[in-house]
């Protein structure tokens, strides 16, 4: 006598169920092509928003700068937020916003949380985010071209008054 799970397997596949199976194998294809493209998409996104080259992430050779490079790049820093002192900084900043006058420390690094005292060199923003000059160029040689808080790229256009803090 036959069990009836034997009787199921034995039973013949009618055309509808095979053409729902081809269905849903074509549906596990089509989610994984636009998984994948997806993927592609956003990784592709991620390494132009860094402007780096893809040729230097899939090189074995890759590895840190060079002092030379460091230079170069330290030096478009410079030209994108040029360091200043502090208390030049803070003293233009006092004579357009008069809330200010009455904070003796009011600001801390964004990227090592510590004070920015008025004897440091900084960094301004487009943006007008203030960082250590010495925090802000660690962050940038490390391929972050993006302000620390905002996002914003650092090849921004200067705006009007580029001494106002946020």
């Amino acid at each position: 006598m036959m069990d009836l799970a034997e009787t199921e397997n034995t039973t013949p596949k009618t055309p509808s169920t095979i053409h729902l199976q081809v269905r849903v194998l074509v549906a596990i294809c089509a989610l994984v092509y636009v998984v994948t493209a997806i993927w592609i998409l956003l990784r592709s996104y991620y390494i132009t928003t860094l402007h780096l080259d893809l040729s230097t992430i899939l090189d074995p050779s890759f590895s840190a700068p060079t002092a030379t490079e460091e230079e170069r790049r330290l030096n478009l820093l410079e030209r994108v937020a040029p360091t200043k002192p502090f208390n030049s900084w803070w003293r233009s900043v006092q004579t357009e916003r008069d809330p200010l006058k009455a904070y003796d420390r009011i600001f801390d690094c964004a990227i090592c949380l510590e004070p920015v005292a008025k004897t440091s060199p900084i960094h301004t923003l487009s943006c007008r985010h203030v960082f250590h000059s010495h925090c802000l160029e660690t962050w940038f040689l490390n391929y972050h071209y993006t302000c620390p808080l905002c996002q914003t790229p650092f090849h921004v256009q200067v705006q009007n008054h580029p001494d106002h803090a946020v």
